[in-house]
């Protein structure tokens, strides 16, 4: 959130003041000492899928401390991702998400799904993942009705050919006012038009996936940090800022 520093020349006195219209944060997760995420100053408590054992191995060094583990492995025996229930921390009409996402084992032009994030409710799905047929990272947002027997949602899609193991990327996903755009690394590499959002609420989100197992084929591991909700639009300048801090 963008804040002006104001400085009190008689007193001395600095103090600070949100900038007006600036994008508020409803939810974030950094996962530097666990998997709870907070908004404002309340702690939320999220579910993980390898429970207790995910304290042992789920939380490595990330771009900003500590990152959280996600995926399922290339033998898909594992399963990371930790699933919240929404209150208002995610909105359908628009809104923002960002995060940093590392490739611990696969690269952008291998033929498998990576799921970084998904949130549905009963008749609305979000996701963002890298497709498996296409060296390509992917944002959707849309109804889970179908129209003549085929999903209709509001999709972007970026290249992704060269990410590879080992590299930091910033992704932002934006969505509202028309259009759904996608961010890699502070740079807005794709933007479409948005078809409706008179969708219901997002029930529930999960970080990594809701059901990533249940993929045609592995999810591989990545690492997820810093990872916010925003309650509006993130505009060019705020996602290039996001990507220097």
């Amino acid at each position: 959130m963008k804040t002006i520093l104001l400085a009190a020349i008689l007193s001395g006195t600095v103090f600070s003041v949100t900038a007006p219209g600036s994008p508020a944060v409803t939810f974030q997760a950094d996962f530097d000492s666990d998997f709870a995420a907070k908004a404002g100053n309340t702690k939320i408590q999220g579910v993980h899928s390898a429970g207790a054992e995910a304290m042992k191995t789920g939380l490595k060094d990330g771009k900003k401390g500590k990152a959280a583990l996600i995926g399922t492995g290339a033998d898909k025996k594992a399963d990371f991702h930790i699933t919240f229930q929404n209150k208002t921390y995610l909105p359908t009409e628009k809104g923002s998400i960002s995060f940093w996402v590392k490739s611990e084992d696969w690269t952008g032009n291998d033929k498998n799904f990576h799921i970084f994030f998904r949130a549905n409710g009963k008749n609305s799905d979000l996701l963002i993942y890298k497709v498996a047929w296409a060296p390509q990272l992917g944002f959707l947002i849309g109804s889970t009705q179908k129209i003549n027997g085929k999903n209709v949602w509001s999709s972007v899609m970026v290249s992704v050919k060269d990410w590879k193991p080992g590299q930091w990327h910033f992704v932002a996903a934006v969505w509202g006012d028309g259009k759904v755009q996608l961010y890699v690394d502070g740079q807005l590499k794709g933007s479409n038009p948005m078809q409706g959002s008179a969708w219901d609420p997002f029930l529930r989100f999960g970080i990594g996936g809701l059901r990533p197992a249940a993929w045609n084929t592995p999810t591989n591991y990545s690492l997820l940090d810093d990872f916010k909700i925003y309650d509006s639009m993130l505009s060019a300048g705020d996602v290039a800022a996001a990507f220097r801090q």
